[in-house]
């Protein structure tokens, strides 16, 4: 949330860090970026279950209200960059979002991206490897002149 009222030396400062940001992005696209979002959850019952079997003259059924207690509320980190989603946190239900459990989310998302820059790794070596053989074949299928 950006204050109404600012001043000009703060104005300025905020401009200069927004350009180091571009730069920094433009110097290494890999910057990763947050959302949260809340959502609220609710199983009502289908028309078919909330049906009963009654005579005809029995008295009509009344609906109760919903109960609060099926109601959810989930929240959800997720963690991507340009490639798209790198991490997707669910916090699980009646759990506090406080430093401790965001350390943890924090961890697990550096283990996430140390694995994924592994397997980009092993990636391109494979590539590597590949086109070397593919080289090495079309080298001795030429025939010498």
């Amino acid at each position: 949330m950006v204050p109404g009222l600012l001043v000009d030396e703060q104005k300025e400062i905020r401009i200069n860090i927004c350009a180091d940001i571009l730069q920094n992005i433009e110097n290494d696209p890999n910057v990763l970026t947050r959302d949260e979002s809340g959502f609220f959850q609710y199983d009502p019952e289908s028309k078919r279950q909330s049906m009963r079997w009654k005579s005809h003259s029995s008295p009509r059924q009344k609906k109760t209200q919903h109960i609060k207690s099926k109601f959810k509320a989930i929240m959800i980190f997720s963690f991507f960059d340009f490639r798209g989603i790198v991490h997707v946190d669910w916090v699980p239900e009646s759990q506090t979002v406080d430093q401790v459990y965001y350390k943890e989310v924090l961890t697990d998302l550096r283990e996430r991206v140390r694995r994924r820059k592994r397997r980009r790794r092993r990636r391109r070596r494979r590539r590597r490897k590949r086109r070397r053989k593919r080289r090495r074949r079309r080298r001795r299928r030429r025939p010498e002149m």
